[in-house]
C-alpha cells in the first residue's frame, strides 16, 4: 500500500452519522484509509445501537435553526439523487401528512416552501379537531436495515476497515490508528460518556416502536400533540410499517411495557383508521417491539473542530442528531468532513 494510503482516518462509532461521515470520504477516494472503530455494526440488534430500529422519513421534526435548515436541504438532495437512481438503497419518495396541536416553527415551514416537492399547507377546514396547522407533500421514506447495509457494503467495498471494539475514552482511538490525520467523533448518545468528552449537554430521549404488519399503508404520518408524539412510518420493500411513540427526555428505560405498546396502537389508529383496516388496535399484527435512544442534546447537534485531548490531532465532532440521523444526517456529515479536509492530503 503506498505511504499516502497507511489508515489514517479514524472514525469513532458506526450508527447512520459515523456511515455516512466514511462514505463522503470514500467520494474522495479516502476509502483504504478510513478505519471505523465501534461497538456496533450494521448487522447487530442491540438497545445500545439506536440506528436501526428507527423509523426514517422526513418530515418537520428537526430545528428551525440556520444549521438545521442546511443540513436538512442537502440531505433532502442526496435523498432525493438515492430515491431516484439507486433503488437498492431502501429510499423512496413518499407523500407526508404531517399535523400540530400547537403553531409549529414558521421558519422552519418557509425553508420547506422552497425545496419540499408539491408542498402545501392544509386549508383549516381541513384540520382534525385540536389541530392548529397541517401540510402535505413529498418527501421519503428509509427502509433502515436495507438503508444501513446499503452504505456498509460500498464503505467495506471501498477498503474501509472495520474494527468491532468499544473504547472507553476517545484518545483509546490511538491504539488503533496510532498517528491519526484526523479522528471523526460519531458515538451518538454516548457522547455523554465517552472518556474525553463526556459532554453533558448529551442526553437519551427513549424512543418506543411498533412495528406492524401492513402492506396497503404507503404514506407517513405524524401528529405532534402538546403531550405526545404519534408517527406512521412505513418501510419500503414491504419491511413493515414502523409506529411510535414517545419522547421521553433522560430515560434510560430499556423494557418494553405493554401498556405503552397499547397507548401507540391506539394513537396510531385514530389517526389513520385505515391503517387497521377500521378495525381498531387489536386487529394489529406486530412483528416487533424495540425500546431505543435518541442522540439528543441541549443547543443542538455538535459539528465542530477540536483536538484530542493532549495532542495536536484534529478532532471533528458529529453528533446530536436526536430523531433526524437519517432527514439530516448527511448535511451533518458533509460538513464535518469539509472541516477535516484542510487536514487531509488528497493526492
Amino acid at each position: 500500500m503506498p505511504a499516502q494510503q497507511t489508515q489514517d482516518i479514524a472514525i469513532v462509532g458506526a450508527g447512520v452519522i459515523g456511515l455516512t461521515t466514511a462514505w463522503i470520504l470514500c467520494d474522495f477516494g479516502l476509502g483504504p484509509r478510513v478505519k471505523i472503530i465501534a461497538k456496533h455494526t450494521p448487522e447487530d440488534r442491540s438497545v445500545d445501537y439506536t440506528s436501526p430500529w428507527a423509523g426514517a422519513n422526513f418530515c418537520s421534526i428537526s430545528g428551525g435553526d440556520e444549521k438545521a435548515i442546511r443540513w436538512d436541504r442537502i440531505t433532502y438532495n442526496r435523498l432525493a439523487y438515492l430515491a431516484n437512481t439507486r433503488k437498492e438503497s431502501g429510499v423512496v419518495f413518499a407523500n407526508l401528512r404531517e399535523l400540530w396541536e400547537f403553531d409549529p416553527n414558521f421558519e422552519k415551514i418557509r425553508s420547506w416552501t422552497s425545496y419540499v416537492k408539491d408542498f402545501e399547507a392544509l386549508p383549516k377546514e381541513e384540520l382534525p379537531e385540536n389541530c392548529l396547522y397541517g401540510h402535505t407533500g413529498t418527501t421519503f421514506l428509509i427502509n433502515v436495515p436495507q438503508y444501513l447495509n446499503f452504505i456498509y457494503s460500498i464503505l467495506k467495498d471501498s477498503g474501509v476497515t472495520f474494527v468491532k471494539e468499544e473504547i472507553k475514552h476517545i484518545n483509546d482511538v490511538l491504539h488503533y490508528v496510532p498517528n491519526p490525520t484526523v479522528v471523526f467523533n460519531c458515538p451518538g448518545v454516548w457522547a455523554s460518556t465517552l472518556g474525553g468528552v463526556e459532554d453533558k449537554d448529551v442526553y437519551p430521549t427513549r424512543g418506543h416502536v411498533v412495528c406492524v404488519d401492513a402492506p396497503h399503508v404507503k404514506e407517513t404520518r405524524l401528529r405532534h400533540g402538546t403531550n405526545s408524539d404519534t408517527y406512521i412510518i412505513p418501510r419500503p420493500f414491504n419491511g413493515g410499517v414502523v409506529l411510535g411513540g414517545f419522547m421521553q427526555k433522560g430515560n434510560w428505560d430499556r423494557e418494553i411495557h405493554p401498556e405503552d405498546t397499547q397507548d401507540i396502537l391506539k394513537r396510531t389508529a385514530e389517526l389513520m383508521p385505515e391503517l387497521f383496516h377500521h378495525q381498531g388496535p387489536e386487529a394489529a399484527k406486530i412483528i416487533y417491539e424495540a425500546v431505543g435512544f435518541r442522540p439528543s442534546r441541549n443547543g443542538g447537534a455538535r459539528v465542530e473542530l477540536d483536538s484530542l485531548p493532549g495532542t495536536k490531532f484534529p478532532l471533528v465532532h458529529d453528533y446530536g442528531a436526536s430523531g433526524t440521523g437519517y432527514q439530516a444526517g448527511y448535511g451533518m456529515a458533509f460538513d464535518s468532513v469539509m472541516l477535516a479536509l484542510p487536514f487531509i492530503n488528497l493526492a
